[in-house]
């Protein structure tokens, strides 16, 4: 997973109350407001884009894309490098920064929604991306743990990242995905007192779980039941 800006700052965070002459209809800022003198956008994660369109009253040009259990929702855009039914890559261009729409100023709006998006049910993108919910320049959450390695840790293999998001919301345990490099690799960089493996074999022990079904279907249920 990566940040959808570069050199970002975050100029409202989620939950926050609406700048003066601005009306949210849930009564809080249900995305994170980003900005970057890069203003190139791009995909966090692989997905599927679901919707492109132009809401004049609200989000101005907009892309959604949707990877696993959730929607992510990219407003106010300039213009976008998509069109619906693209498959995209974990960063791949989505579009460029704008100010379309319902705004005070150009930047990105970026939500994060429980499928399907329509039902309005939001997480925090923040937490979901790993970094600060706060104003000002985009920093990661630090891990609060002993040398500093973090208590938990989820590892998905490229695939799994529906059941790894699920599985990483419902137990609140931070969760990255393994590169090319390997999942060894991932291990020595984000050491880890225990790790949650969805999408890898191998034996159990007390620092690691492994979730491997015959297809993604069945690790995504063997991880979400346990």
């Amino acid at each position: 997973m990566i940040l959808p800006m570069k050199n970002a700052t975050i100029t409202l965070p989620y939950k926050s109350q609406p700048p003066a002459g601005i009306n949210y209809e849930k009564g809080y800022h249900s995305g994170i407001d980003m900005v970057s003198d890069e203003r190139a956008i791009y995909a966090p994660v692989s997905g599927t884009i679901i919707a492109r369109g132009h809401d004049p009253q609200g989000w101005g040009n907009y892309v959604i894309l949707r990877s696993g259990d959730y929607d992510l929702i990219f407003a106010h855009l300039q213009s976008s490098n998509v069109i619906y039914g693209q498959e995209i890559k974990e960063g791949n261009k989505i579009g460029i920064m704008g100010a379309t729409g319902q705004v005070t100023g150009a930047h990105l709006h970026f939500e994060v929604r429980k499928r399907p998006w329509n039902l309005r049910n939001d997480v925090n993108p923040a937490e979901w991306l790993g970094i600060e919910n706060k104003r000002g320049p985009v920093t990661e959450i630090k891990k609060k743990a002993e040398d500093d390695n973090v208590d938990k840790l989820v590892i998905y293999a490229d695939g799994d990242i529906g059941a790894a998001l699920t599985y990483s919301q419902a137990h609140g345990i931070p969760m990255v995905r393994a590169n090319e490099d390997g999942l060894e690799a991932v291990i020595k960089k984000y050491p880890a007192k225990k790790y949650y493996l969805i999408g890898f074999k191998g034996q159990d022990t007390p620092e690691r779980k492994y979730f491997s079904g015959k297809n993604r279907l069945e690790t995504a249920k063997e991880a979400l039941n346990s």
